[in-house]
């Protein structure tokens, strides 16, 4: 009886949690702290982070906000699988915490959309359908300022806060510790749709906490909650 007392008041838990995350973010489709007794179990869907299928290892580490996973083998793909798993894609959001050299997150087997951080940039691939055409189109940032928009600042053995966000309208943007900057800003003609085949995932030299995938593209004033959240030593 006490078990099965146990078991339910679990389950009610993790209602309890899932209805929360939800209604403050009602776009959030995937987000992990990696505070799960799983460590790849994803907090809104219990969704693992596949390490298994390219050999990646990776281990728990001391975070931005509770625990953060660190790669033991580094660029080894580890699998998400978020931008074909919505159906109509239209507007999203790449959030997370990093600490370190490089990533890249890309779909595979083909670069339909590709996001990478390293020395040489940032640097954004993607694959969109427009006037029933396939447009291969690239957005570069040289991170040679200061501040933010320097690689220097951002590869300082600190955790820093990354957002990125598209819109079919054609404007990107990304935010690095609360801020923006002109080169952080993009646009583009309008398009129809993402153009994305296969599934999609993570190759790091670097340590991550706080990842999260959104179906629209934040807002100004939400990313700053985020970043107040994080300092305050709170999850999103």
């Amino acid at each position: 009886m006490r078990i099965k007392m146990r078991y339910y008041l679990l389950l009610l838990l993790l209602l309890i949690k899932f209805i929360t995350l939800n209604a403050q973010n009602p776009s959030l489709f995937y987000y992990w702290t990696f505070d799960n007794e799983n460590l790849l179990n994803d907090q809104t869907a219990n969704k693992a982070i596949n390490i298994k299928n390219y050999g990646a290892q990776v281990k728990p580490i001391k975070g931005v906000v509770g625990n953060g996973i660190q790669p033991i083998s580094p660029d080894k793909l580890m699998i998400i699988s978020f931008l074909k798993s919505v159906k109509g894609l239209s507007d999203f959001t790449i959030e997370l915490a990093f600490n370190g050299k490089a990533f890249i997150f890309t779909t595979f087997p083909n670069p339909d959309f590709r996001l990478n951080f390293s020395s040489d940039g940032i640097d954004v691939y993607y694959t969109v359908k427009r006037s029933s055409q396939h447009v291969k189109e690239k957005w570069s940032v040289p991170l040679k300022g200061a501040g933010v928009t320097s690689y220097h600042n951002l590869e300082n053995r600190q955790w820093h806060h990354f957002v990125f966000t598209a819109r079919k309208s054609g404007d990107f943007e990304i935010w690095i510790d609360g801020k923006t900057d002109p080169s952080f800003r993009y646009k583009t003609k309008p398009f129809d749709n993402w153009v994305i085949n296969g599934a999609d995932g993570f190759r790091l030299n670097a340590s991550i906490d706080e990842l999260a995938f959104y179906t629209t593209a934040l807002s100004d004033d939400m990313v700053q909650q985020h970043v107040y959240e994080l300092e305050s030593g709170q999850h999103y």
